[in-house]
């Protein structure tokens, strides 16, 4: 999706653009306050736990270019039983984030938190209708808890900050070989900006899981994120 200041379907048959149509239209017209409301709604319209690892992976990285872009949704148009995936509900796929893993001085929670009363006009790509979903669902306190839980499971888990960083050196060492390829292909001298990369997105890793948490703790009243450092405990 993604096109001026409503939701545009680039790619699906019909049926499938009118059941994201309907979607849309249930979350612009009713109170997500409502259990019922956000029962039916994941019921009937979108795996929750989908969504929640989707949010909490572009919202990790930081993704600028997001959610007005880089969004992509599919679904079974069947009931398959035996197969959890298989009941017509949309569902993410991760798509597309060289724009995270930069900076995190523009904090892309506090962005698409912001509703139609904020002083910050609507822009690209944190259009009012492209936040919707996530604003609307963090109307609903079962839906909030849901998510912070998420949120602390993959910071300690998915994100841990070491876990992350021995996997973007073990991937930074298979693309060696790419790299050098690419270099003289386009005629680049020594090693930028393959090395200036690296050194960003590892700085931003470092202290990432710190800055997350402390976002996440502002808009959902948990209260400040506190450090604490133990010692003599073995692991």
């Amino acid at each position: 999706w993604g096109c001026d200041n409503v939701p545009d379907v680039t790619s699906g048959l019909p049926e499938d653009i009118r059941f994201y149509e309907e979607m849309y239209s249930f979350l612009e017209n009713y109170d997500f306050g409502s259990d019922v409301v956000y029962n039916h709604f994941e019921e009937f319209y979108v795996d929750i736990d989908s969504l929640i690892d989707f949010y909490i992976a572009n919202l990790y990285v930081n993704n600028i270019d997001w959610p007005g872009n880089n969004v992509r949704m599919w679904r079974t148009r069947t009931v398959e039983e035996g197969n959890l995936f298989a009941d017509t509900r949309w569902r993410f796929i991760l798509h597309d984030v060289d724009a995270g893993f930069k900076d995190s001085s523009k904090e892309m929670l506090d962005l698409i938190m912001r509703d139609e009363s904020s002083a910050r006009p609507s822009a690209p790509p944190y259009d009012y209708w492209a936040t919707l979903m996530f604003r609307k669902l963090a109307q609903n306190k079962n839906f909030v808890e849901r998510f912070t839980d998420k949120v602390l499971f993959h910071i300690n888990s998915t994100y841990e900050k070491q876990l992350v960083l021995e996997t973007i050196q073990r991937y930074s060492e298979r693309q060696q070989s790419s790299v050098a390829e690419h270099k003289a292909r386009w005629n680049q001298s020594e090693a930028y900006p393959y090395v200036t990369a690296l050194l960003t997105i590892r700085n931003f890793v470092i202290g990432r899981n710190y800055t997350f948490l402390n976002s996440v703790s502002r808009h959902f009243s948990q209260g400040e994120i506190q450090k604490i450092e133990f010692s003599g405990f073995n692991k």
